[in-house]
């Protein structure tokens, strides 16, 4: 980093900082080469200062979208996007909420909280955004990515339950939830058992159980999708 003590300041410890440097980087563009102790060169790209105005002198920093092709990605707009935040967030895990709404938000609906917040709703179809992400959905488009049927099977009916789930969605889990009374709720994986498991494209997995028994032999009862934190 260039000023380490301003940049403690800042950001404080958090971020591990591998050295120092009395350069400046152009705010217009330049030939960015990161080499390793042996000199071989780990990242080499040209960026531009024209990509993001809000990262040109704003406060905005230039925040990288992961790609197997990192240097080949970095040396074009859609490789970055702006920092959800002004001075960005060096050191921190990356935002992959954020990382999503970029992708699936235009850039100003992004970045206005009022669109594309956790718990805005800007389809209307009932989920919000954050479920949208946990589910991996098209937050601008009505469609449900969870739903049941029946499979006929030697003659019984039993009861199936297919939704989605966002790969990419670090640290939220999906879980389909069971209840005989509305109050008291438990994972259902105790009657059910795994039926057909898709992985889609773009980090998406399908899932889809099937109750252990026929819906003849199960008394009455609730099912849900919880999400939440893990």
């Amino acid at each position: 980093v260039n000023r380490l003590k301003a940049f403690r300041e800042r950001h404080g410890s958090l971020p591990r900082i591998v050295g120092e440097y009395d350069g400046n980087l152009s705010n217009s563009s330049e030939r960015f080469v990161l080499r390793d102790p042996s000199g071989a060169s780990v990242l080499d790209f040209i960026y531009s200062g024209e990509w993001y105005d809000m990262t040109d002198g704003n406060g905005y920093s230039l925040t990288p979208v992961m790609s197997k092709n990192q240097s080949l990605a970095l040396a074009s707009e859609k490789g970055w996007r702006p920092s959800r935040d002004v001075g960005g967030s060096p050191g921190n895990d990356a935002d992959h909420f954020f990382g999503w709404v970029w992708k699936n938000f235009s850039n100003s609906s992004a970045l206005d909280a009022n669109i594309s917040g956790a718990f805005e709703d800007p389809d209307m179809d009932g989920l919000t955004n954050i479920v949208e992400y946990a589910l991996s959905c098209d937050p601008l488009s009505k469609e449900l990515n969870y739903f049941a049927d029946l499979v006929d099977v030697e003659g019984e009916a039993y009861l199936t339950f297919t939704y989605s789930s966002n790969l990419d969605a670090a640290n939220i889990d999906v879980v389909l939830e069971f209840s005989r009374d509305l109050k008291l709720w438990s994972d259902a994986n105790s009657i059910t058992v795994p039926y057909i498991l898709n992985a889609v494209d773009d980090g998406k997995k399908e899932v889809t159980v099937i109750t252990k028994n026929p819906i003849s032999n199960i008394e009455p009862q609730y099912f849900r999708l919880n999400i939440k934190r893990s």
